[in-house]
């Protein structure tokens, strides 16, 4: 006959559950990392692997092939894979359970790491709901007079139509949809979060900006803009229908209204013509340093390719 369970029997069986219970509940951090950024890698990796509710993975290459070591788990993978092969050798990285996967772009900079990511596993504990946080950029071509919805009352959150994947969390419904694409010839990555920002609207999950953490970023990249656009726009035709039309109101609404460069053109001869009293161009060019200099032409509209 068994007899019944002894008391430390059962406080040993009460803590293996809870420890896979908080296991379950730790965030993968995944930082993405590569030639030149070994050093930033580091110092991010080592500042959250303290956190007991973090996971914290490296996916670097560099030019040598040569291996790199550091706080967490570092994963090697070739040179050659830039964000978007990465981002789908994360995915194959990640725990089916995780809660969340935390992308981080090793180039990024923050005051607090340990600050920003607590506030995001308290944001993703408290917000059943939420499909991808990400906090405020310092440069992004998503501004918040091009994205921003309406904030959160009480909060120092903003929904918004548009993020970045600098620094970006996404919820694990996110993260099982973003495993069904295929990322063969998206090597640069462009598109991945807009397809995760399609499903989460499609899906009533919210994206969020924290406006209580900051993260620096460089105004610069490293590859074939032409290239990452076309590449950006195959990777959009594996969208459903649903997340099709959700990414053209997504387009509608973070539509840059500043004038293009021909229309900046047009007005400036108007403002001329005008100072000149009417006269012909070529007779008054003298009052042409009068005039203030053009900016530069804005981005390209993005479109929902056909």
């Amino acid at each position: 006959m068994n007899s019944a369970p002894s008391v430390r029997e059962k406080t040993a069986h009460h803590a293996d559950e809870h420890c896979a219970a908080s296991a379950s509940e730790r965030l993968d951090v995944v930082i993405i990392s590569w030639q030149g950024q070994y050093e930033n890698a580091a110092h991010i990796a080592h500042a959250l692997s303290e956190d007991p509710e973090l996971r914290v993975l490296v996916i670097y290459s560099n030019a040598a092939e040569a291996p790199e070591t550091g706080a967490g788990e570092w994963i090697q993978v070739p040179n050659a894979y830039f964000f978007g092969w990465k981002f789908r050798h994360a995915l194959d990285c990640v725990r089916e359970g995780a809660p969340a996967m935390i992308i981080i772009q090793a180039d990024a900079r923050a005051a607090d790491w340990a600050g920003l990511l607590a506030r995001c596993s308290e944001r993703f504990k408290a917000m059943p709901g939420l499909g991808l946080w990400t906090p405020r950029i310092s440069y992004t071509p998503w501004s918040p007079q091009r994205v921003d919805i309406a904030p959160i009352a009480g909060t120092d959150l903003m929904h918004v139509a548009q993020t970045d994947g600098i620094v970006l969390g996404l919820a694990r419904p996110v993260v099982e949809r973003l495993r069904r694409l295929d990322y063969g010839a998206n090597n640069l990555g462009w598109g991945i979060d807009s397809v995760a920002i399609a499903f989460s609207f499609s899906h009533g999950l919210m994206v969020v900006r924290d406006d209580s953490g900051q993260v620096r970023h460089p105004k610069c990249r490293g590859y074939d803009r032409r290239l990452a656009l076309a590449q950006w726009q195959q990777f959009l035709l594996q969208m459903t229908e649903a997340e099709k039309c959700i990414y053209a109101f997504m387009c509608r609404f973070t539509e840059d209204r500043r004038p293009t460069w021909r229309q900046r053109f047009k007005g400036l001869r108007r403002k001329l013509r005008a100072r000149l009293g009417g006269w012909p161009l070529g007779q008054r060019a003298s009052r042409v340093h009068d005039l203030k200099p053009l900016s530069a032409a804005p981005r390209a509209r993005q479109r929902l390719p056909e």
